[in-house]
């Protein structure tokens, strides 16, 4: 069998095992992307055509508790959306290069993240940074998790400053906000699969944002960690090895 070959350079037992992990991760992925959705597909179209059909005939209570479910049945979706990212991230394959940060930061801020804070006073500030060596998507997805959740976490003010800088101390880079913050250091929970800052309840969201985050620097030799204090906002360090 292919697991058991020698006669490849450099691959053995552990690379054998390592294929078949990754084609077990890459199975699960599929899973969740496709398979799972079926019966989530079933419970939202049957609970609709249920409130459509017998609208204004049905009691209260059940509309209230067919509504319920329909809700139930997006979070998993997302939650799902969720666990597909977090294990594609750690098997897409990369694609190493020169890359400028604030460029792409620049981009999404453009592209992406100012059309979702329409009717918001945000200041956008892109630092002067140094460039790195890094899979541009991968990237441009870490930037975008750190950038939106700055976002999302100062949703509740008049107006609100994110930036994207360069910490020469730290040889670092950072995304700070100056929202509702946290209590000191973030705990390793914050990167944990769904580990949230804030209840669901709060902020919407799968709260995967920071695991992909953390994922996706460590790919890349690098780590990411935060510190803030509550209502003086967050700041995120990354790095690209």
């Amino acid at each position: 069998m292919a697991e058991h070959r020698t006669d490849l350079p450099g691959r053995g037992p552990d690379a054998a095992d390592g294929d078949s992990a990754a084609r077990e991760l890459d199975a699960i992925a599929t899973a969740l992307a496709h398979d799972l959705r079926a019966p989530l597909r079933a419970i939202d179209g049957f609970s609709r055509i249920l409130l459509a059909d017998h609208a204004g005939t049905l009691p209260e209570a059940t509309e209230r508790y067919l509504a319920l479910v329909r809700d139930a049945g997006t979070e998993l979706a997302d939650l799902l959306d969720g666990l597909v990212d977090i294990v594609r991230m750690s098997q897409v394959p990369l694609d190493l290069g020169p890359r400028s940060p604030g460029v792409l930061a620049a981009e999404l801020v453009e592209a992406v993240l100012a059309p979702r804070a329409v009717g918001r006073d945000v200041t956008w500030v892109i630092g002067d940074v140094p460039g790195c060596r890094a899979d541009q998507a991968l990237l441009r997805r870490l930037l975008e998790e750190l950038l939106d959740n700055a976002l999302k976490f100062t949703s509740g003010q008049a107006s609100a400053r994110i930036e994207l800088g360069w910490d020469v101390d730290a040889g670092a880079y950072f995304v700070r906000d100056d929202g509702i913050g946290v209590d000191g250091e973030l705990p390793e929970q914050a990167f944990a699969i769904f580990g949230r800052l804030q209840s669901r309840e709060a902020f919407a969201g799968t709260g995967a944002g920071l695991a992909i985050a953390a994922r996706i620097a460590a790919r890349h030799g690098g780590r990411v960690w935060g510190r803030g204090t509550p209502g003086g906002g967050l700041t995120v360090w990354f790095t690209i090895a």
